[in-house]
C-alpha cells in the first residue's frame, strides 16, 4: 500500500497487482481498456474520425461498423462525462481519510475522485507508477 496526500485528503493506495482484489484488478482493467480502445475526450473522437477517414476508402466494411460502435461509444461517454482514467484510479484507492472505499459504481467512484480533487497530472503521474508497478509485479 502508499499513502498520497492531494490537497486535504490522505489515500491509501493499492501499489501493486499483487495488493489489489481480483474484482478491482478486473474492474480496473476494464476501464483501462475502454479509454485504451474507445476514450472518453475530443481527443478521442478525433483519433476515431481519422481512422474512418482511413477506413472509408477499404473494402474492410466490418472495421468500419466497429470503428463507428467506438466512436458512438466514446461520444455517449464524453457527453455522460465519463471519464475510464480516473475510474481505473478510483479501483487503487482502499481508504480516503480512513475510510475504507466499499462502493465502487461508476457513479460514486466519479463522485470520489471529484471530491478529491485529482488534477490530470496527477492521475496520469500516479497512473503511470501503479502501471510500472503492476508490470513488475507480474513478471
Amino acid at each position: 500500500m502508499t499513502t498520497i496526500t492531494i490537497g486535504e485528503h490522505t489515500l491509501k493506495l493499492y501499489s501493486s497487482i499483487k495488493e489489489l482484489p481480483i474484482s478491482l484488478s478486473k474492474q480496473m482493467s476494464s476501464y483501462l481498456l475502454q479509454d485504451t480502445g474507445i476514450g472518453s475526450s475530443i481527443t478521442d473522437v478525433d483519433d476515431h474520425l481519422a481512422k474512418l477517414i482511413k477506413l472509408v476508402g477499404s473494402d474492410r466494411k466490418e472495421d468500419v461498423l466497429e470503428e463507428l460502435k467506438n466512436l458512438r461509444f466514446n461520444l455517449f461517454s464524453m457527453l455522460s462525462k465519463i471519464d475510464y482514467r480516473s475510474l481505473a484510479f478510483g479501483c487503487l484507492i482502499e481508504s480516503v481519510d480512513g475510510q475504507k472505499v466499499e462502493d465502487r459504481s461508476t457513479e460514486t467512484l466519479t463522485a470520489l475522485i471529484d471530491r478529491i480533487g485529482i488534477t490530470e497530472g496527477q492521475l496520469d503521474e500516479y497512473l503511470t507508477e501503479v502501471k510500472k508497478n503492476w508490470i513488475r509485479s507480474a513478471a
